[in-house]
């Protein structure tokens, strides 16, 4: 079971025994793997906001205030997917 103790900083706790990670910022910077993983996920939840929100509205162009639309509603996505249980 992961525990968030602190907005930046995770315990993981294993029957009695709990183990504290260094802040959970600094492990996605030092982990390469890590950090390529949540690249990925929030450019993948931008980019299929951006093709839905393009199909929903019948166009291929996108203007400033559809751009910012989309970027919120993706980061909106991507927190959703990362929290669901």
């Amino acid at each position: 079971m992961i525990n968030v103790v602190h907005p930046t900083n995770l315990r993981l706790c294993l029957k009695d025994k709990t183990i504290s990670s260094q802040p959970f910022h600094e492990r996605v910077r030092n982990d390469k793997d890590l950090w390529h993983g949540f690249k990925a996920n929030i450019a993948m939840a931008f980019y299929d906001y951006a093709r839905q929100y393009q199909k929903d509205i019948e166009t291929n162009c996108l203007n400033e205030s559809d751009l910012h639309e989309i970027a919120n509603e993706a980061a909106e996505h991507f927190l959703r997917l990362w929290t669901s249980g």
